[in-house]
């Protein structure tokens, strides 16, 4: 299911990606990341503010924190909603990202939130001015759930690629 998922999703961005012409009117933006407080996650980023060096845009984000284990048929997937705010600081081609995003996850009956932090560098290529490509340091700054039995992921490194449109 997650292979379907990864398919689907990358067939979707590199088809708006390269479908869009004019981008200056573009608000949104989609993404997806690898690793980061999630092993695999899509994301929708709206644009608030566009100042010459500041912008501020809300987050929002469904992913698969861990897969279930297939020996077990009762285990499930952790899944994970991600909600938020980023600010780019910079110029348009290489710009700082700081981000704040509360995590809500889900497995079987437990439910727990997290709230990471995102510091980074963002990329926009100038010839692609509607993609980005992202890596950053993800930390727990506050979590709610410590059950040493059972583990979940926790990524301190992420990466996203993504597109305007």
């Amino acid at each position: 299911m997650t292979k379907l998922l990864l398919l689907i999703s990358s067939l979707l961005l590199f088809k708006v990606c390269f479908s869009q012409k004019d981008t200056s009117t573009h608000r949104h933006f989609g993404a997806l990341q690898f690793g980061g407080q999630t092993m695999f996650s899509l994301h929708h980023e709206f644009l608030l503010m566009n100042k010459k060096h500041c912008v501020l845009k809300t987050n929002f984000g469904l992913g698969i924190n861990e897969n279930a284990d297939d020996t077990d048929p009762n285990d499930r997937p952790i899944y994970g909603i991600h909600s938020g705010f980023i600010c780019l600081i910079g110029k348009n081609t290489v710009s700082l990202e700081l981000g704040l995003n509360p995590t809500t996850y889900f497995y079987k009956s437990t439910t727990f939130v997290n709230l990471n932090g995102w510091t980074g560098i963002r990329f926009i290529p100038k010839k692609l001015s509607g993609f980005f490509i992202s890596v950053g340091y993800t930390p727990r700054l506050y979590f709610t759930y410590s059950d040493l039995n059972n583990r979940y992921l926790n990524t301190y490194i992420g990466a996203k690629i993504g597109f305007r449109f």
